[in-house]
C-alpha cells in the first residue's frame, strides 16, 4: 500500500511510465531510447589503439589479446571507482553517527563509509559478500565501528535502531516489487529527522534483476515524501540523494 505523503513533498515525475524492466529486444513495447554515450565506444577505442600500436611497431599485426583484456579491466575498474567517488561526494555530511549500507560493492565502499561514521551496519544478499565487506573494514583498521553484519533480504534484517544515513547501492533492483515496498517503508521509519537516503543503481541491470534503477528511484521519489538533495543521471546508472524533513517542516 503506498505511503501517504503531502502533495507538496512530492517531486514531479518527468520520466513518464515506469517500466519494471525495459522492453525486451525485438518486442513491440515502446520506451524512451537512451542517448548514445558521447565519444567512441569501447570497440572503437580498442580499434584505434590497435592502429596506433601497428604504426608504432611497424607491423600490421594486432597486439596480443592480453593487451585488449587489460584495457577492458582497467576501464571497468575506473568506472567503478568513479561511480563510488560520485556517491561519496554526494553525501551531505563529512561524518555521520550511524550508517546502514545495503550493497557494499565488494568492500571499498564499506571501508569509505566506515571512515565517515561512528557505527556501520552492513547488509548483503549473500554470506560471501557480507564476509568480504566486513573483512575489508577490519583490514582497514575500522572493525570497531562495525555494529553488526547481516545477510538476506533487507526488509527481514533491517535494524531497529534509528540511523542518520541509509545507502542503497545496486541492492533494491534485486527485490521484487512487493519486497521493495516493504524495504522503503522500513527505510523511512528508520531515518531520523534530517537523515539522508543515498540511492545508486544501474539503469541497465542484469536480465535476472526484477527492477531497474529508474523504477526504484521513481518509486522512492513519489512515495516517501523526502526532500530531494541531488540527482545525477548517466547512461549506465543514476544517483539520487534525499533527506527526511524534520517534523512540522
Amino acid at each position: 500500500m503506498p505511503i501517504a505523503t503531502p502533495a507538496a513533498c512530492r517531486l514531479p515525475l518527468t520520466c513518464g511510465a515506469i517500466p519494471i524492466r525495459p522492453p525486451a529486444p525485438g518486442s513491440t513495447a515502446t520506451g524512451t531510447a537512451l542517448p548514445r554515450q558521447f565519444g567512441p565506444r569501447h570497440g572503437e577505442e580498442t580499434a584505434a589503439l590497435r592502429d596506433d600500436w601497428s604504426m608504432a611497431s611497424g607491423s600490421l599485426l594486432a597486439p596480443p589479446p592480453a593487451v585488449e583484456l587489460d584495457l577492458a579491466i582497467t576501464q571497468a575498474d575506473d568506472a567503478s571507482t568513479r561511480r563510488r567517488s560520485l556517491l561519496l561526494a554526494a553525501l551531505g555530511h563529512a561524518h555521520y553517527g550511524r550508517i546502514v549500507v545495503a550493497g557494499c560493492g565488494g568492500g571499498p565502499l564499506a571501508v569509505e563509509l566506515a571512515a565517515r561514521c561512528e557505527t556501520l551496519v552492513l547488509i548483503e544478499t549473500t554470506d560471501i559478500a557480507r564476509t568480504h565487506c566486513a573483512a575489508a573494514v577490519v583490514e582497514a583498521g575500522l572493525g570497531a565501528r562495525l555494529a553488526q553484519t547481516r545477510v538476506g533480504a533487507a526488509f527481514n534484517e533491517w535494524p531497529a535502531e534509528p540511523c542518520d544515513l541509509v545507502v542503497l547501492n545496486d541492492y533494491a533492483c534485486w527485490l521484487d516489487p512487493a519486497a521493495f515496498t516493504r524495504l522503503i517503508a522500513q527505510v523511512l521509519a528508520s531515518l531520523v529527522p534530517g537523515g539522508e537516503l543515498a540511492c545508486c543503481d544501474s539503469r541497465q541491470p542484469p536480465a535476472d534483476a526484477p527492477l531497474t534503477g529508474d523504477y526504484v528511484h521513481a518509486r522512492i521519489r513519489h512515495e516517501l515524501g523526502l526532500e530531494g538533495l541531488l540527482s545525477h543521471v548517466e547512461r549506465e546508472f543514476r544517483l539520487d540523494c534525499w533527506m527526511r524533513l524534520p517534523e512540522g517542516a
